[in-house]
């Protein structure tokens, strides 16, 4: 799920009032909304519904029930439904204008907000949200004629000095709103949230936490704020303290949707993903509506699951076209479809969606859809270059289109023409976070880190603590080589985020890799004291004293490790790999069975007992299956070649035999065991000429002693 900054500030300053006479349980609901029981706000609206499905009341009770169970649009739908009743219903006209606000709907908010401030034109609340849509349009001297007026019409000082300094802030003049935040007073909880949002936008975590912490407190019926602020920790990698959160918001509310992807996210992140699936299943199961597709599809893309994300696209563009939801909203589900295509390379789903989007209107990104599909397929690679070359050489300094070009290059290898796209991006007046990303991917696709040095170097003080953009650098660093730049920015992102393992792990590989052992080790250690109840911590300490030999020290950690988690599938493969590593080869093969009935992710399990099935001469396809298995999951290791090769040999498959040797020896060269096996695969397939030359090259290039006889033997059998 993605975490917005956004501020929600008319929810949070202006009180919904109902007048003319109208049910106050609309009142009561909302209030229950907000905190998160959506049944108790279900059964208190019957009544109503019940009266008339279709009265502005009726309408804004199930907007309610829409939004705050998790479906924003279709509550957004019903309030656009409710606003025009009768001569403007209010709530409705004020729920809309701050939901559409939340989904960067700005257009439709700005006109609802003009219709609020012309009824209600004492209220500051009006003149706020006209701001906030200004600010994120960066019409800045707009959003300072709102705030000035909003200030006189008495709203609270400190909510008015927050709003200037957000404009300074926005407007790149992060020093002078610093300044005015350092001198505010605020008191409520709307201002505390404001206050938030603007740390978060800076990348001032704790900052950021602090004052949402303090609405919260002020308010802690509110749910949303406390789902935001678990968010945020999710967001932050402080997952300890997000689970308190998810905790106490399932324990404390009623089929309310965000809380659950609230619990999802925390497992996701951290890489418990079946865990995480569970949970989020249940938010799905709330709703029959595109939303809960989109949000599922967010939730994946967030995570890097590409391929799980788009089918879930896929799923909700369909549903939401067949019940004929509004246009804004299916070009928006439209391009998350089509960038999730783009990314898996689906040509043939592409094009067919690109005759789709014809019927969208509006979508600037249309013809960069339209490239994408057409470069997929080899005869359209130089329309498609055609087509985008035309479009950027009229749009040179245009950042819309820059935005679309940079990740399209990026996606077909152009690298230099990616890197150009986001160096442009980054000369404008307010670059944003994605284009800092961007470039440094594109540096590291085209393996030059050198020209990410002096960036590096001079980042803007908003950038400085990006978790993002420090991820970035580190693989940027990693994949060159270059430990001490890629300790440096892994050593940022272990302070921003105390007590995430996986920043933790990645800082240890570093360590070790430049001999830091004991401060490698002495980082585990430290998060097991810290976290003692944490399994992932025990076993990654585990695994870390196991691969440096320290084996006396395992076993302790793999117990407990296993004592906090039955199911944790890894541990088992560690505790195969510890007993063999003690010479207990047989004692290990239980635990290497229990860890893949477990789906265990490592290799290693597959490979053993692959080996294991191998050596008996027994079940030979369920050993080519594991053996499969194996292979895809190591990363440059050449043993799990060599055993599904001989595998196959063993069945007498000798041409896919020969291509698993020849793979071998392309990844690793003169390699004399490949050597051999590929000599003597050909000799099974009749062609003695290729055999010798690889047998001879084999003995050559120091053959193990044990083959040695035997490559002599086969040697000795070729016909003149």
């Amino acid at each position: 799920m993605k975490v917005r900054w956004l501020w929600l500030l008319v929810l949070l300053t202006a009180n919904l009032v109902y007048g003319g006479g109208r049910d106050d349980k609309l009142a009561q609901a909302e209030k229950l909304c907000r905190a998160g029981r959506i049944t108790s706000a279900q059964e208190l609206l019957k009544e109503i519904t019940a009266a008339d499905s279709l009265s502005p009341e009726a309408l804004y009770g199930r907007g309610l029930i829409q939004q705050y169970q998790g479906c924003d649009w279709d509550g957004l739908i019903d309030y656009s439904l409710a606003a025009p009743k009768g001569d403007g219903f209010l709530p409705a006209i004020k729920a809309f204008t701050r939901l559409a606000i939340e989904l960067e709907y700005l257009p439709s908010a700005r006109k609802m907000a003009r219709i609020y401030a012309a009824k209600q034109p004492q209220d500051p609340a009006a003149c706020l949200a006209l701001a906030e849509i200004d600010l994120r349009e960066r019409r800045f001297d707009s959003a300072q004629v709102w705030v000035d007026r909003a200030a006189t019409l008495a709203a609270p000082a400190a909510t008015i000095s927050i709003w200037q300094a957000a404009i300074e802030i926005h407007a790149g003049r992060a020093d002078t709103g610093l300044a005015r935040l350092a001198a505010d007073k605020p008191t409520e909880p709307g201002q505390f949230h404001l206050r938030a949002g603007l740390f978060r936008y800076l990348n001032m975590a704790d900052s950021a936490i602090a004052n949402l912490r303090e609405a919260t407190r002020l308010d802690p019926a509110d749910a949303g704020l406390k789902t935001t602020l678990g968010m945020w920790l999710v967001d932050y990698r402080r997952l300890q303290d997000a689970q308190e959160i998810a905790d106490e918001l399932l324990k404390n509310t009623e089929r309310y949707g965000p809380a659950w992807i609230l619990a999802a996210a925390i497992k996701k992140a951290a890489n418990r993903s079946l865990e995480a699936e569970t949970l989020f299943f249940k938010f799905l199961e709330l709703a029959d509506s595109p939303i809960v597709w989109e949000k599922h599809g967010d939730f994946l893309t967030d995570f890097g699951d590409l391929r799980a994300a788009l089918t879930e696209y896929q799923n909700g563009y369909t549903l939401a076209a067949n019940r004929q939801y509004p246009d804004d909203y299916l070009r928006r589900l439209y391009r998350k479809t089509m960038n999730a295509l783009a990314e898996n390379k689906d040509a043939v789903t592409m094009k067919e969606m690109v005759v789709d989007g014809a019927a969208l209107a509006g979508i600037p990104d249309y013809d960069f859809y339209q490239a994408e599909a057409m470069r997929l397929f080899p005869d359209g690679v130089d329309s498609a270059r055609v087509l985008v070359d035309n479009k950027l050489s009229k749009n040179t300094q245009d950042e819309v289109w820059l935005k679309l070009a940079g990740p399209y290059f990026l996606r077909g290898a152009e690298f230099g023409k990616a890197a150009e796209c986001f160096e442009r991006l980054l000369q404008f007046d307010y670059p944003e976070e994605s284009s800092v990303v961007g470039l440094i991917r594109a540096y590291q696709a085209a393996q030059k880190p050198r020209r990410a040095d002096s960036m590096a170097a001079a980042l803007p003080f908003r950038f400085q603590n990006s978790r993002r953009i420090n991820e970035a650098f580190v693989a940027l660093y990693r994949s060159a080589g270059e430990n001490t730049p890629a300790t440096d920015f892994a050593e940022r992102l272990h302070r921003m985020a105390p007590g995430y393992l996986p920043y933790d792990t990645i800082l240890v590989s570093l360590y070790a890799a430049q001999g830091k052992t004991d401060a490698a080790r002495a980082l585990l250690a430290d998060y097991v004291q810290t976290y003692p109840d944490d399994p992932a911590g025990h076993y990654v300490l585990a695994e870390h004293d196991l691969t440096r030999g320290n084996l006396d020290a395992v076993e302790e950690h793999i117990t407990r490790c296993l004592q906090l988690d039955s199911t944790f599938a890894m541990a088992y493969d560690l505790k195969g790999r510890w007993l063999r590593e003690r010479g207990q080869n047989d004692a290990a093969l239980p635990w290497f069975r229990m860890a893949i009935d477990r789906n265990c992710q490592s290799p290693w399990s597959y490979y053993y007992i692959a080996e294991e099935l191998f050596n008996r001469g027994d079940s030979l396809s369920r050993a080519a299956n594991l053996g499969m298995t194996a292979v895809s999951r190591f990363a440059g290791e050449r043993r799990g070649l060599e055993l599904l090769g001989r595998i196959y040999l063993a069945q007498k498959n000798y041409r896919v035999a020969k291509s698993q040797f020849a793979q071998g020896l392309r990844q690793f060269p003169n390699d004399p065991a490949f050597q051999f096996y590929l000599g003597k695969t050909w000799l099974l397939l009749e062609n003695p000429e290729e055999g010798k030359k690889f047998l001879e090259g084999a003995l050559s290039d120091g053959l193990a002693a044990q083959l040695q006889d035997e490559a002599r033997q086969l040697l000795r059998g070729i016909k003149p």
